[in-house]
């Protein structure tokens, strides 16, 4: 039997996790639903914030941004955030607290686990400006401990 290739995995994990093409729809119509049912709107028009504008979340901000939602943005290297004003429509804040005042949800796409304490917890971290009802999502590669101690 012949080895799989690269594409044919990634498929098949992505399947597992997602589901197929097909189900796509239905699992997005789900995680709308599970949002609603507690109240938190993340359709276009609600204020997003992003932090992290490396090689994957300057691209997801730029979706976002394309697809009508109010995108603030940080970036710890301020030149990734004039980079990405200058190719999309949002706001540029100067620090993580400054786009947390502005935001309903706030994407998180930094290194490790020590930036994700420092974005929430730190000296100009979000915890203090978080609106109520806020969502915080990472997608930042984080330990399993890291997830439980911030719940």
């Amino acid at each position: 039997m012949a080895k799989r290739n690269l594409r044919e995995k990634f498929e098949e994990g992505w399947n597992k996790l997602f589901g197929k093409e097909e189900d796509k729809g239905k699992l997005r119509t789900q995680s709308l639903y599970r949002a609603q049912q507690k109240n938190i709107n993340l359709n276009a028009g609600t204020p997003h914030g992003f932090i992290g504008l490396g090689v994957m979340g300057a691209p997801m901000a730029g979706h976002l941004s394309r697809n009508n939602f109010e995108v603030s943005v940080f970036n710890r290297t301020n030149e990734k955030s004039i980079i990405w004003k200058s190719r999309n429509e949002g706001k540029v804040c100067n620090s993580p607290n400054e786009l947390a005042i502005s935001s309903e949800c706030i994407v998180l796409c930094v290194g490790k686990d020590e930036d994700v304490k420092d974005i929430i917890n730190g000296k100009s971290g979000i915890i203090d400006a978080l609106n109520p009802g806020s969502v915080i999502i990472d997608h930042t590669t984080t330990s399993a401990e890291l997830a439980k101690e911030m719940n």
